[in-house]
């Protein structure tokens, strides 16, 4: 696109996701503002399918305040494209490590989530409603996310911020779900080569993440590290850090 004086956001990095959606949401939006593309319809094209894979991570995965789209996702949409050769690519440990950042800050005071607040529910309600073993081996059959409902017919999610913090301020240990039986792998990884724990590169920074912690839901024993306080492995990218751009 032509360079735009209106969009001063995206030396702030991010854009809106009003503006993707415009340009690149209709079928007729590269003729409605054919004088901001400096490409042919058919490259146009091209770049819509990467707008709509931008325009989903930004809003649903890693979401901003107000409908504002990270301009970094433009990087990883690029690098998840898959060549001819190339092997698969995931982004599995950017959103898990974003789910943890955002969950460390929250409980500092910060009010917004950040992370997938959609897999992050699925995950808490999956453990949250203990029932039987039967149910999971046999509901659990199959893709888990078109199951999820199936496991959890007979749940009552709390309704709304004062439910959940009841909800789970009574909770006890004893009534969580902590193996979760349609899961049958027995193999996790649960360090690095030198630390205890991993390094997962987030979109934003790089978090800590101790898979000795969560073992219980492998049936395992969970570990509790002796050292815990990860805090000068954790940095946020900035002038002085690589940007995610940068390290992909």
């Amino acid at each position: 696109m032509k360079s735009n004086p209106t969009l001063p956001s995206l030396d702030l990095g991010w854009i809106h996701f009003d503006f993707l959606y415009s340009r690149f949401g209709q079928e007729d939006s590269y003729y409605s503002f054919s004088d901001e593309f400096e490409c042919s319809v058919e490259e146009w094209e091209t770049y819509r399918l990467n707008s709509f894979a931008i325009a989903l991570l930004g809003y649903l995965v890693f979401p901003k305040i107000r409908g504002r789209i990270d301009t970094s996702l433009g990087y990883v949409v690029r690098d998840l494209a898959q060549r001819e050769g190339e092997p698969r690519k995931t982004i599995v440990p950017m959103i898990l490590a974003e789910i943890m950042r955002s969950l460390s800050v929250c409980v500092n005071g910060r009010m917004f989530f950040k992370g997938c607040n959609l897999l992050l529910q699925l995950w808490a309600i999956e453990h949250f409603y203990l029932r039987s073993d039967a149910i999971d081996i046999f509901l659990g059959y199959g893709n888990k996310i078109n199951n999820h409902p199936r496991r959890m017919v007979a749940f009552t999610a709390p309704a709304g911020f004062v439910d959940w913090w009841i909800f789970l301020v009574e909770l006890k240990s004893y009534c969580v779900q902590w193996k979760l039986h349609w899961l049958s792998t027995p193999h996790a990884i649960v360090r690095g080569d030198h630390r205890y724990f991993i390094e997962l590169i987030g979109l934003k920074g790089v978090q800590p993440y101790v898979p000795l912690r969560v073992l219980r839901q492998f049936g395992q024993t969970e570990v509790i590290p002796l050292r815990s306080d990860m805090e000068q492995f954790k940095y946020e990218f900035g002038v002085d850090k690589p940007q995610v751009h940068n390290i992909l």
